[in-house]
């Protein structure tokens, strides 16, 4: 009787070790690989409207892309260091979102979020748009109720005051153009010149740029050391300055006249002075 209960028991472990492994290959499948909008212009990339993302699952949401991708995707919005070290999906308020938290370098604050529709078979798919906070001497924002941002923990007590920036998918549309700007920027005298189709920007933010409205960045835009070196490479030019080039967060004036736009960005530090074109034209 003992020697019949044993292989019971040992037939019971058996089938379950079996199961936990079906389980365990089903599940690594279903974490599959989303499809990612970018141009050869940019390293900004974007979710494929109507992706899924995730589903929902009783009473809990659940990823079924790689975590890995999700997170390549929302640090390109950025050209910061940012690193996103927390990535989740929630409902609030009846409206599905994937949130990304992390922060930049300065270990400040990043908060990128992306709504999120359901489908009747409780797919969650992208739904377009983003939102998202950026810390100025914050290490923790938050959304608040509506639009908007607040910093709930300041950074550095001697660095100043601290706050966070709010941005919508047009401040993304403002760092994609300078992506796709400094991309294709050359050397001219004592300037960067940074050329730009009007078919490579965004159409609200075209709209804004041809009625005269000032070009804003909610997070400073970091342009790499070895970016700067190429740019000055094939120039010709010796760089009048070491290391990466920052355009810092600010609105920076926009010259709109005979199908040519012109954003000119005046950078001034204690070591050097630069001006910046982003030339915009058919």
């Amino acid at each position: 009787m003992k020697k019949s209960i044993n292989f019971q028991y040992f037939l019971f472990a058996f089938l379950m070790a079996g199961l936990f492994v079906a389980c365990g290959v089903d599940q690594k499948e279903e974490f599959t690989e989303i499809k990612v909008k970018t141009t050869p212009q940019s390293s900004l990339l974007k979710f494929e409207f109507g992706e899924k993302i995730g589903e929902i699952q009783g009473s809990e949401l659940a990823f079924t892309v790689r975590m890995d991708q999700i997170k390549q995707v929302m640090e390109s919005n950025y050209r910061d260091g940012t690193i996103m070290d927390e990535v989740y999906l929630a409902k609030e308020e009846g409206q599905y979102f994937l949130y990304g938290k992390g922060f930049n370098s300065k270990k400040e604050s990043r908060i990128i979020r992306f709504p999120l529709k359901a489908d009747s078979n409780g797919s969650l798919q992208v739904n377009g748009g983003t939102d998202s906070c950026a810390g100025v001497n914050c290490s923790y924002c938050v959304f608040t109720a509506g639009s908007g941002c607040d910093c709930n923990r300041e950074g550095d007590w001697t660095a100043g005051k601290s706050y966070c920036n709010h941005s919508t998918s047009t401040g993304v549309a403002n760092l994609q153009l300078l992506d796709v700007a400094i991309e294709n920027a050359v050397v001219n005298g004592d300037h960067i010149e940074g050329y730009v189709n009007t078919a490579d920007v965004d159409p609200e933010l075209m709209q804004r740029l041809q009625n005269g409205e000032n070009f804003v960045t909610d997070t400073d835009f970091v342009i790499p050391e070895e970016t700067v070196q190429t740019i000055y490479a094939n120039s010709g030019t010796a760089p009048q300055f070491e290391g990466a080039l920052t355009i810092p967060m600010g609105e920076y004036e926009v010259n709109a006249a005979q199908g040519i736009i012109i954003i000119h960005i005046h950078i001034e530090t204690e070591d050097y002075v630069i001006d910046i074109y982003i030339i915009i034209e058919d």
